[in-house]
């Protein structure tokens, strides 16, 4: 049986709140290798950066995880029509989140 080659043509970073892992690493990375790599912002949506901001620094859209309030609580519709107008998707952590020690 032949296999055909897989070949990669661009992976997506997401950010996390985490050192090494937050938007500046990713930031230097998909800069590195714009060819390669494209990257989604974390965004805290209690302590939001300016999402004008995060689009210029090539952040093509946003990752949320573990706001203080439900995803659907109205104060967070500004940020998310900002998003919008920007065309940015938005990727939302509904799941179990499992920190290391």
């Amino acid at each position: 049986m032949r296999h055909a080659k897989n070949e990669v043509k661009h992976c997506f970073l997401c950010a996390l709140p985490e050192p090494g892992f937050d938007n500046a690493a990713v930031k230097k990375a998909i800069h590195e290798y714009p060819d390669l790599l494209k990257g989604f912002a974390y965004l805290d949506l209690d302590r939001a950066e300016t999402i004008d901001k995060l689009r210029s620094d090539g952040f093509l859209g946003i990752k949320l995880i573990a706001p203080l309030k439900p995803y659907d609580w109205e104060g967070y519709f500004p940020l998310y029509e900002k998003i919008e107008e920007k065309k940015m998707p938005i990727l939302f952590h509904t799941g179990i989140v499992a920190r290391s020690v």
